[in-house]
């Protein structure tokens, strides 16, 4: 029989094991959730490195840094944020800076843009949105322009504006097109994409040239100018049209050739009389070479001129600027067209 005593004591031992128990399996929980917590915070942390170990970046702000390649200068820059990506490439905002030549060694070349990014491995410097570069003899700017330090290589595109200086000849040459590339070692240009240029002489008083081409290559180390792709060149009171065209700078005042142009040719002149009238002289040739150290036109490839009411055909045809004389070498004869009088 079981005296309350007893049952006293019963139930003190049963209500001890329930707390032991209750306690054991707390205690196996928290350790079985302490130990996942560790693993995923492991897990976490490894993905976390191996993310940092693929792209390992740092970043700063308001910063002036030189970049030295071979103890030689590769880049000064000034920006108002910078992130350096694994030690391989920056990018950078509100650039303003220089871009040293390797192939040039010594001279630099200025730059700013909106934005922008330089990669060490292939040495090239990209900008995007108004973009100004300015080197030795010519300035570019542009919506977007990459650069090739190892070689002077560049490319651009997008509202192209580019103004050369031709130190041979003193001319400067401003472009506008769609897009550019060359080399401002070599001062080679490849123009493509509604190109218009200007040609300014040296000398204020003497003529220079406007011209539209669909591609021109502009070789300043040569100083000369090709152009291909309905070409207008306007100089003086002549406008002419053709299939392509070349500018020859140095033979401005030599007795060279000057220009050239080919294919299917349209020549338009605003000429005065001797008599103060004034009528427009059309020509039409395959081919016209001008000299202008002589103020004369060569026309060749079935010429033909027409002159008020006349109209002259040859071998070969020589037009002089603002004169009504034309030279036709037909069989060796020259002769002056006079308008007829009412």
């Amino acid at each position: 029989m079981l005296t309350r005593d007893k049952i006293t004591v019963l139930i003190m031992y049963n209500l001890k094991s329930t707390i032991i128990i209750v306690s054991f399996v707390l205690g196996s929980l928290l350790i079985v959730i302490f130990s996942r917590k560790v693993e995923q915070q492991s897990v976490a942390k490894e993905a976390k490195f191996k993310k940092q170990k693929k792209k390992k970046f740092s970043e700063f702000s308001k910063i002036h840094l030189f970049g030295v390649q071979n103890n030689r200068p590769s880049l000064e820059l000034k920006s108002e944020y910078l992130d350096i990506i694994e030690n391989e490439k920056m990018e950078f905002i509100a650039p303003v800076g220089k871009v040293f030549s390797k192939s040039n060694a010594g001279k630099s070349i200025e730059f700013k843009s909106d934005e922008g990014k330089f990669n060490f491995i292939e040495s090239k410097l990209t900008l995007k949105e108004n973009v100004n570069f300015k080197g030795p003899t010519s300035k570019v700017k542009a919506d977007q322009l990459e650069f090739y330090s190892k070689t002077s290589g560049f490319e651009a595109s997008g509202s192209i504006d580019l103004r050369s200086k031709d130190n041979k000849t003193g001319d400067k040459i401003s472009i506008t097109s769609q897009n550019v590339r060359g080399n401002f070692d070599k001062k080679y240009y490849e123009y493509q994409g509604q190109v218009k240029g200007q040609l300014k002489r040296r000398r204020r008083y003497e003529p220079g040239v406007k011209f539209d081409a669909q591609k021109m290559i502009v070789d300043l180390q040569n100083s000369t100018v090709f152009m291909e792709g309905d070409v207008l060149m306007k100089r003086n009171k002549f406008d002419m049209l053709a299939g392509k065209a070349e500018l020859f700078l140095e033979n401005y005042n030599k007795s060279l050739k000057y220009y050239s142009l080919y294919d299917d040719i349209r020549l338009q002149e605003r000429l005065k009389l001797k008599d103060g009238t004034e009528i427009v002289r059309k020509a039409f040739a395959d081919k016209i070479e001008g000299y202008n150290h002589e103020r004369k036109l060569v026309l060749t490839g079935s010429p033909r001129v027409i002159q008020g009411s006349d109209v002259i055909k040859g071998y070969k045809v020589t037009l002089r600027e603002n004169l009504e004389m034309v030279e036709v070498d037909d069989s060796a004869s020259s002769f002056t067209i006079k308008k007829k009088q009412k």
